[in-house]
């Protein structure tokens, strides 16, 4: 081995050498011992990554780099009482602040006790704050873990902690025993509404709890969440998820490792059962801009295709236009998602503001009511920009931007827009050059109905 190869490897040994010194001090400054690791063991096993290392607090007790911390050891560099250290270093000798008064006023001299507080808090700011072992609250990272492990079907589990101090430094180490999982045994519905139990009975096979499937709390919530879905999209219109309860009947001995559960599902009050309602009616009713506004009663009216069409003043939209974005039909089961899809499509028309859809109880059945506001006809915008780049210096942009709506009744959108641009890449082999010497003109003409969207 080289002479050079040697010198190499003795820096190296000599610095960590001194890292770890330096690593065993830092600890030893603290009064309490400082956590530096949490160390999970699930059934005798550590494990490394897992997610619930986060329900455990602190989870990241110290960052280490190259397996130093630098971030206490920033820490240590900052001081609580920074004026009272200056003070102190300032008057520790006599002389100390007759040679400064020489050098630096008193007004000086007060801006350098600012400069070293800031410089305090900016180490503060930097380090790491150290984790004492005193602010732990042991308990609580116990009952998190317990009750994660009991939402996930192990009701057996149990968790014990040791804790291992060695030069002022401090490991948590909490032991799982995780014992059998729970399995689901019987499945038992409780319905009082005959619409939702027919529902239910009709999609049984979709279900996500299964008889001798493992238990968990997860596939509670995904079942109820299956089923406000299917009830809110077959005719269920005011279900609500809090009517949903489930029991779940855990044997106390811990004899037996199955699990019955029952889910009740209750009418929100006895006189009003839960009930599938078809659409009776649509009708959609159209506000307007103008003098018109103001009146409460709407003046024109027609039928398309079975939907009334109501409006203030007559009506400027061609009646397929505003029958075409409606998803549901008269005679069909009421559905959320159709609803939704039906507001969706006239909001991205953008003709109209805030469509609005309310379903009213009419006897057995629902009464659809679209209400649409229409936008202003004619719109008009203008951006500018200020550009750099390294092809161009400087650079001015100027855009407008021109709509018009309903163009042809049918709430097309035509849309026109200008940019215009100058910029300066001056050529400095061109002593002639003129500092704006790039010019450039675009436009855009854009024509979007509810099919089609064509450009020019």
């Amino acid at each position: 081995m080289s002479s050079s190869k040697r010198l190499t490897l003795f820096y190296l040994f000599s610095i960590l050498f001194l890292l770890n010194s330096c690593k065993s001090s830092i600890y030893q400054n603290f009064e309490d011992a400082v956590l530096t690791e949490n160390i999970i063991k699930i059934n005798d096993t550590i494990i490394k990554r897992n997610p619930i290392k986060v329900l455990i607090q602190p989870s990241s007790p110290t960052n280490k780099i190259f397996g130093y911390p630098l971030g206490l050891y920033i820490h240590n560099l900052a001081n609580d009482n920074p004026d009272e250290n200056f003070e102190s270093w300032l008057y520790k000798k006599p002389n100390r602040y007759r040679r400064l008064s020489k050098l630096l006023s008193e007004k000086q001299i007060n801006q350098l006790k600012k400069y070293n507080n800031s410089f305090n808090g900016f180490l503060k700011n930097l380090g790491q704050d150290p984790i004492k072992l005193t602010d732990i609250d042991v308990n609580q990272n116990i009952l998190r873990l317990q009750q994660y492990y009991k939402n996930d079907g192990y009701f057996d589990s149990k968790v014990s902690v040791d804790t291992i101090i060695s030069e002022n430094q401090a490991n948590i180490i909490y032991n799982i025993s995780t014992k059998n999982r729970y399995l689901i045994d019987s499945i038992s519905i409780n319905v009082e509404s005959r619409d939702i139990d027919s529902l239910i009975t009709s999609s049984k096979k979709l279900s996500v709890l299964k008889k001798g499937e493992y238990f968990s709390i997860d596939k509670l919530i995904l079942e109820r969440d299956r089923l406000v879905n299917l009830f809110k999209n077959n005719g269920i219109h005011d279900f609500q998820q809090r009517s949903i309860n489930y029991d779940v009947l855990i044997d106390s001995l811990g004899f037996s490792k199955k699990i019955p559960l029952i889910i009740s599902i209750k009418n929100p009050n006895s006189e009003k059962p839960y009930q599938i309602r078809k659409i009776n009616d649509v009708n959609i009713y159209v506000e307007t801009l103008d003098e018109l506004s103001n009146i409460s009663s709407y003046t024109d009216s027609v039928n398309y295709n079975g939907v009334k069409i109501f409006s203030k003043g007559n009506l400027n939209y061609s009646p397929r236009s505003l029958t075409e974005p409606i998803f549901f039909k008269k005679g069909e089961n009421y559905s959320e998602d159709k609803k939704l899809l039906t507001s969706r499509y006239f909001s991205n028309l953008g003709a109209f503001k805030y469509p609005r859809i309310l379903m009213q109880e009419e006897n057995d059945s629902l009464l659809s009511s679209i209400y649409l506001l229409p936008r202003d006809r004619f719109s008009l915008g203008f951006d500018l920009d200020f550009t750099h780049s390294n092809i161009e210096d400087f650079g001015i942009s100027f855009g407008t931007n021109f709509n018009i709506r309903n163009i042809f009744r049918g709430t097309e959108n035509l849309s026109f827009n200008l940019n215009n641009s100058i910029g300066a890449s001056r050529d400095i082999g061109d002593p002639n050059d003129s500092f704006f010497n790039l010019f450039e003109l675009g436009g855009n003409l854009n024509l979007k109905n509810s099919k089609s969207n064509s450009s020019i």
